[in-house]
């Protein structure tokens, strides 16, 4: 299944940890607030940890939660994938 909240694919069946930010992404005008490109080179970063990359892995650490599949269980059995 694909997780709602992570965007990873889990197995509902195995012990799996769901990582991601609990706060939003915070863009920030580098220029403007006297900061250098290099220290936010996507030019913000995330509010709960201060990390600076969109990529980065979660600081938050809870369950998967599956995102609902109902449209794909559909195509599929209309001969779509």
């Amino acid at each position: 299944l694909l997780c709602r909240r992570c965007s990873v694919r889990f197995h509902p069946a195995l012990s799996s940890l769901c990582r991601r930010h609990h706060m939003e992404w915070m863009s920030l005008d580098v220029a403007d607030l006297g900061y250098s490109p290099d220290e936010f080179p996507e030019g913000g970063m995330w509010q709960c940890c201060g990390r600076t990359s969109k990529a980065s892995e979660g600081c938050a650490i809870g369950a998967h939660e599956a995102q609902k599949v109902a449209a794909r269980a559909e195509g599929a059995q209309d001969g779509g994938e």
